[in-house]
């Protein structure tokens, strides 16, 4: 279902793009954007067309619906353990869109190491699925 994302994890395709960025993220705003988040960002929408049935159109009601805050720090400090594959994708899908309105914000997510700790998450739970 969601193994064009997690291969994120397995090849270390973000690695280099951590690696440059620092914790203060400058906007972005007409900056070119890297290939491999081009690609994350496709493999995202992906997911949210091919699976009505998990509702991430509407990724910040799924979000509110398990008790989480759509506030940054407050995501930051959720228990990732305790997402659901569902929530994990809401939480993918609401980076990368609110990104259009809050210029780095998915830039933020990924220099705290937030993104690779979801798509990690989710290839742990692919794992857990297939045993």
């Amino acid at each position: 279902m969601y193994e064009r994302l997690t291969q994120f994890v397995t090849n270390n395709a973000l690695g280099s793009v951590t690696s440059t960025l620092t914790h203060a993220v400058p906007a972005t705003f007409g900056m070119p954007t890297p290939l491999v988040i081009c690609e994350l960002w496709d493999a995202i929408d992906e997911v949210v067309m091919t699976h009505p049935e998990l509702n991430l159109t509407h990724y910040d009601d799924v979000i509110r619906a398990h008790q989480l805050s759509l506030d940054y720090d407050k995501i930051a400090k959720a228990v990732v353990a305790d997402f659901d594959v569902q929530v994990t994708l809401a939480l993918l899908v609401h980076a990368w869109r609110r990104n259009r309105f809050d210029d780095g914000l998915f830039y933020r997510f990924l220099s705290d190491g937030l993104i690779q700790t979801w798509l990690q998450h989710l290839k742990n739970l692919e794992i857990a699925k297939s045993s």
